[in-house]
């Protein structure tokens, strides 16, 4: 890039093609396509918080896509990446598991009703109880042949760290995170 001129430094995606997104909203199961890579990308960076009414703090994986001015559609399939300057974590930031893709109507959709976000992933929300419990079943529209490998996931709503762990002692969950030498010890001695 010796001698490039910063406007001249650009990826181009393209999307793989028969994506379908989760069913369970507006957009059915439509493909997921340039003009969704696109817009996730500029949401991702802040773009849209005015629009949104929504603080740009908010956007807390914005940082991880440092150097990105502009993410645009030019067909179903592509989306060209104009960049700033020079980002090497660009591709890895993409592939970040908390970077959830969504079809772009998600915002007129909105945020309150989890049972109304849909995305392209393995697992789509099929019962949410607000503070006790979300269900996430197969999507039958995933991509990679023969995969998930089970039909459903569910997700207790624990608050209390204690009650945590006596769930996780009873059986009552089956995994427990992020644990502490004295929660080890009481695991261990339980």
């Amino acid at each position: 890039l010796e001698g490039a001129r910063a406007e001249h430094l650009l990826y181009v995606l393209k999307v793989k093609p028969g994506l379908a997104m989760h069913d369970n909203g507006p957009w059915g199961a439509r493909e997921f396509n340039a003009e969704d890579l696109a817009w996730n990308m500029m949401r991702i960076i802040g773009s849209t918080a005015d629009a949104e009414g929504i603080p740009l703090s908010s956007f807390q994986r914005r940082s991880l896509l440092e150097g990105m001015d502009k993410a645009e559609a030019v067909d179903d399939l592509t989306v060209r990446v104009t960049m700033s300057k020079p980002n090497s974590s660009f591709l890895n930031a993409l592939a970040e598991n908390r970077m959830v893709l969504m079809p772009k109507e998600i915002v007129d959709v909105g945020f309150d009703d989890p049972m109304k976000m849909g995305g392209v992933g393995a697992f789509k929300m099929s019962a949410f109880e607000q503070g006790v419990k979300m269900t996430f079943d197969r999507s039958d529209n995933y991509f990679v042949k023969d995969e998930p490998y089970f039909d459903r996931y569910e997700q207790l709503v624990i608050p209390d760290r204690a009650a945590q762990i006596a769930a996780f002692i009873s059986g009552e969950i089956s995994a427990l995170g992020a644990l502490q030498n004295h929660e080890l010890t009481a695991l261990k001695a339980s």
